[in-house]
């Protein structure tokens, strides 16, 4: 008798678990949405490295764009820089970052100086003339949802209201992108004129997010033609330059657009991974918007 007990016990055992199983593959997978997302390529349809790096996590954003132009292992620079920032603790004050970048470079230096030497006379008298340059932008969001943020060269963090429409960006202006960025440099000093700082009282309407220069020239682009009699001034001045900006917004000022639907949240959702966020990139390198580069962003909040 007890034996015929058991074994209807364990019958009854094994249908409860069968009906659980079931009933977990019924119900649809429960998904934690990320407020922050960031995506990187590098040059499309080149065989170039990528020289940008970036971090994201639901309090710390940091991107750094290395500057192949100038000397050797940007992207080794980048990728240190944005490995050794403190994703915690703001730095606040350029004299918080030149400090900062005064305790770390020596490591970095004596590494990519080792490397160098296994190399030709050129390439070791390259390093020692240039070194490694890169931007760098990083922000934090802190307690009561307001974000410190600092930025140095031309990598820009921006602030989108969707209640107002309106754009918030660290940099000065589009026409200022096709000047030689300020750079972090692994041997030789900082400079205040490179370095900006500030604070932002993020809401439930606010959209944070970086990008490397090429990129953040196209949003920053797209959002003032998108308000033409806002910026006009500014925008026709470009044009009268002639240059390859003033290319792209005569462009886009032929186009029909609304900056939120057909800009930022095609870049938001671009990011869900590398192959749609590149898809998306080709398509505005195609349509003349955008100009070749390695492109970076990082959401924050989103």
């Amino acid at each position: 008798m007890n034996r015929e007990r058991q074994i209807r016990r364990k019958r009854r055992t094994r249908l409860r678990r069968r009906a659980r199983r079931k009933a977990s593959l019924a119900q649809p997978t429960k998904m934690t949405k990320l407020n922050y997302r960031l995506v990187s390529i590098a040059k499309p349809g080149e065989e170039t490295p990528n020289e940008d790096s970036v971090y994201v996590d639901a309090s710390c954003l940091a991107l750094s764009d290395g500057a192949g132009g100038c000397g050797l292992y940007a992207d080794r620079w980048s990728h240190y820089l944005v490995s050794r920032l403190d994703k915690q603790t703001p730095l606040m004050g350029y004299e918080a970052l030149d400090s900062w970048v005064e305790q770390i470079w020596q490591p970095f230096y004596n590494d990519c100086e080792a490397m160098a030497k296994e190399g030709d006379a050129m390439l070791l008298n390259k390093f020692y003339s240039e070194g490694s340059c890169a931007t760098l932008v990083a922000a934090w969001i802190g307690d009561n949802e307001k974000c410190r943020w600092i930025a140095y060269g031309d990598s820009a963090l921006f602030h989108y209201n969707r209640a107002t429409g309106e754009l918030w960006h660290s940099f000065t202006s589009v026409a200022d992108f096709d000047n030689p960025p300020h750079l972090i440099s692994c041997k030789d000093p900082l400079t205040p004129a490179g370095f900006s700082e500030g604070s932002l009282a993020l809401t439930e309407s606010s959209v944070l997010f970086a990008a490397s220069d090429a990129l953040s020239c196209f949003v920053l682009m797209m959002y003032q033609v998108s308000r033409w009699a806002e910026y006009a001034d500014e925008l026709e001045a470009l044009i009268a330059e002639h240059s390859s900006a003033s290319h792209r917004v005569q462009l886009a000022r032929a186009m029909k657009f609304d900056f939120y639907e057909d800009v930022l949240k095609r870049l938001i959702d671009s990011t869900s991974n590398a192959e749609t966020f590149a898809q998306q990139m080709h398509a505005w390198l195609d349509a003349g918007l955008l100009e070749l580069d390695d492109y970076t962003v990082a959401f924050l909040k989103v």
